[in-house]
């Protein structure tokens, strides 16, 4: 436990140093580092993630190489292995073995790709990552660097799509979807965010979809449920496409969200309705950023009973560092502090409480594989 505290200390003190600097050069250098850091610590882990990690590992093991598959008359879709995994997965593996490397290297592989996706792709619409640090350390940094091997690719394609969105250049954006999708089914909501994201965002607007959303909240709280009319028509579809077979299962799987995520997205999504005239006033990019965080609103609000929020919510959640900036940016006195330690203190809670609950503490003690004296070739 002790490492992990000493990183998110680390977070916490990077936003006290970088109150300090005046220079972006000097606070860019800092966040680079940072970015080192938590690559190697997330790509030479060993045997952290819980039964995804064994599972991940028993896939790369499975699968030949490139040049192996036909000679082993397998076609790649009839590759048995745990949990079906999707295609285009299937082949990275295989290209990454191919390439010499093992487990541990496609690991190493899978982070780089991570973060350099999340840095290159967000470093549009994110002027000083401080704020961030914490809040991707919470929200995505155990489930989508640690344990979830095929999801975390697709969302760092997604950060790399922002741009295409806000540039509206749809045909590479939908071109990227469709390679996302053959890593992970869970791609399939990136479909629906071009034509969503079209809409003009206004204070207004924001506020009729709160009070649609949360009244259907309610409704479902009171026990009626949408999702029987949604089974009512997966019923009615023939299951032998591999999506629909997921999203039959995912639609009988009664994972219901935590209320403290709620409670932390309706906390979030106040504060940006009082403030939004300023967020808008204070980055061109902060209307488009809104409505990246605005489609979490159906996820928390009308899906929180079912499984598909925990699916979907990792593809937006980074948008609430980048508002937590904002917020910080729109008043550098007082008020800043407050949204800092604030920011601070639930984020610490919440990533504390994931490192002791996880797989009953299948995430300690931190060890790498370098120290088992293991490589990354075979």
């Amino acid at each position: 436990m002790l490492f992990y505290i000493l990183l998110f200390l680390c977070t916490a003190f990077i936003i006290l140093i970088t109150n300090l600097l005046k220079q972006d050069r000097q606070k860019r250098i800092i966040y680079i580092l940072w970015f080192i850091g938590v690559f190697l610590i997330s790509g030479l882990r060993f045997e952290l993630g819980g039964s995804d990690y064994y599972i991940y590992r028993e896939g790369f093991e499975a699968i030949p190489k490139l040049w192996e598959l036909n000679q082993l008359g397998d076609s790649i879709e009839n590759i048995k292995l745990v949990n079906n995994f999707e295609i285009g997965y299937l082949l990275f593996n295989s290209f990454v073995k191919t390439l010499g490397f093992n487990f541990y290297g496609f690991t190493v592989i899978e982070s780089a790709i991570w973060y350099l996706c999340m840095y290159h792709g967000l470093k549009r619409y994110i002027n000083d990552w401080a704020i961030v640090l914490p809040v991707f350390l919470y929200k995505l940094f155990f489930y989508n660097t640690f344990i979830s091997l095929r999801q975390s690719i697709t969302i760092a394609i997604f950060f790399v799509s922002w741009r295409l969105i806000q540039d509206k250049k749809i045909i590479k954006y939908y071109l990227l979807c469709i390679l996302a999708l053959l890593f992970h089914n869970g791609a399939i909501i990136l479909f629906v965010v071009y034509p969503v994201m079209q809409f003009k965002l206004t204070k207004k607007r924001l506020l009729i979809l709160n009070v649609i959303a949360w009244s259907m909240f309610l409704i479902d709280k009171l026990g009626f449920s949408i999702f029987v009319m949604i089974n009512a028509i997966l019923e009615r579809i023939p299951s032998e496409s591999t999506i629909i077979f997921k999203a039959k299962q995912w639609m009988s799987m009664n994972m219901p969200i935590s209320i403290f995520h709620i409670a932390e997205y309706m906390l979030l999504m106040l504060l940006v309705i009082i403030c939004f005239d300023k967020i808008i006033e204070k980055d061109s990019n902060s209307e488009f950023v809104l409505k990246i965080f605005t489609c979490l609103l159906p996820i928390f609000a009308i899906f929180s009973g079912n499984v598909v929020s925990t699916r979907f919510k990792d593809y937006f959640t980074i948008t609430y560092g980048i508002i937590l900036m904002y917020l910080c940016q729109i008043d550098e006195g007082r008020k800043k502090y407050i949204v800092q330690l604030c920011t601070v203190a639930i984020c610490a809670y919440g990533y504390f409480r994931y490192i002791i609950n996880f797989d009953a503490g299948g995430l300690m003690p931190y060890v790498t594989f370098v120290s088992k004296g293991i490589g990354i070739f075979n």
